[in-house]
């Protein structure tokens, strides 16, 4: 059906290897296959590189879905972006939301 399943063992090992298993199971309940385009076609934002708006990357530092040279490389396609670190997974925003929040705060 040109989807990727998430499992509860892959979100654990992957994408939220900071959470508890409270939430975890919680999460894993809701999980639905991400559609393959997300994974394997370009997203066309071509009026935000035409803009000269500042631009931020955070580095999430315990991310183990998303090598860290592949961060480098999206960021190097800024311009001149402020850079941080946030502790944290690939799904920081949900295990560790107020440290994201702050790391946020600090490059804007």
């Amino acid at each position: 059906d040109n989807t990727v399943p998430m499992t509860r063992e892959l979100l654990d090992r992957a994408f939220m290897q900071d959470a508890n298993a409270e939430s975890l199971d919680r999460l894993a309940q809701r999980l639905i296959p991400c559609p393959m385009g997300w994974l394997d076609q370009p997203i066309r934002l071509n009026s935000f590189w035409r803009s000269k708006h500042p631009s931020a990357y955070v580095f999430l530092k315990e991310d183990m879905a998303m090598p860290a040279e592949v961060y480098r490389n999206m960021a190097s396609r800024l311009e001149n972006p402020k850079t941080a670190e946030s502790p944290g997974s690939h799904q920081a925003m949900m295990t560790r939301p107020r440290e994201l929040a702050d790391t946020i705060d600090s490059v804007l």
